[in-house]
């Protein structure tokens, strides 16, 4: 019954994050999500990861297609992004366009529903974990980010670090050691946002142990 719940409230984060961005919804795979600018740079980029992912991981952050023959390292312009290697099934299955507005929409109510279930995990109320979903999931900073900042929005890898640290913290085992490692590299790799949330998370751990 629990699980229902859950999948309830996870359906109104999706609900929420079509509402608030439409009219992307009547237009998944001709419009891009915010104006144009930074979400035209990241469609490129997109398909730079699309074209080269069989090259490997090194050679997928190095694209030769800006600065040619030289080419340039996408750590250093803040284009490497989990999300948009998560886009690259959707890309050959949809398109670009379609890849990136998914993708978006998606990282948003995955934002919100990752908050709600770290917040319910600590204080079990629905309402208030619903609430603190949405102001994480949909604040400003997000919305605003949402418009284009493909690598900083969507960071709900974070929430999920720190509900599996949660639980490992009550009761030690393999399996919630293991996932609590895993998403604290998710959380590490999604770019400099999520680095230093999770630098300050265990600062805070380590002050207060």
């Amino acid at each position: 019954m629990e699980y229902v719940k859950h999948a309830s409230v996870a359906l109104l984060f999706i609900a929420l994050s079509l509402v608030l961005t439409f009219p992307l919804l009547l237009n998944f795979t001709t419009m891009l999500l915010g104006s144009p600018g930074d979400n035209l740079l990241w469609l490129g980029l997109l398909g730079w990861y699309a074209k080269s992912y069989g090259i490997g991981f090194a050679g997928m952050l190095n694209d030769t297609q800006v600065f040619y023959p030289l080419g340039v390292n996408l750590i250093y312009v803040s284009g490497f992004s989990l999300d948009g290697f998560l886009a690259i099934p959707l890309i050959f299955l949809g398109g670009y366009v379609l890849a990136y507005n998914l993708i978006s929409v998606l990282s948003l109510a995955l934002s919100g529903f990752a908050a709600y279930l770290l917040a319910y995990d600590i204080t079990g109320s629905r309402l208030a974990s619903v609430l603190g979903g949405v102001v994480f999931g949909f604040g400003i900073f997000q919305m605003v980010h949402a418009l284009g900042h493909f690598s900083i929005f969507g960071p709900f890898w974070l929430p999920l670090f720190l509900l599996f640290l949660n639980s490992a913290l009550r009761r030690c085992t393999v399996t919630r050691d293991f996932l609590t490692g895993v998403f604290f590299v998710l959380t590490c790799v999604i770019g400099w946002t999520g680095s230093e949330n999770c630098l300050a998370s265990f600062r805070h751990l380590c002050r207060s142990a």
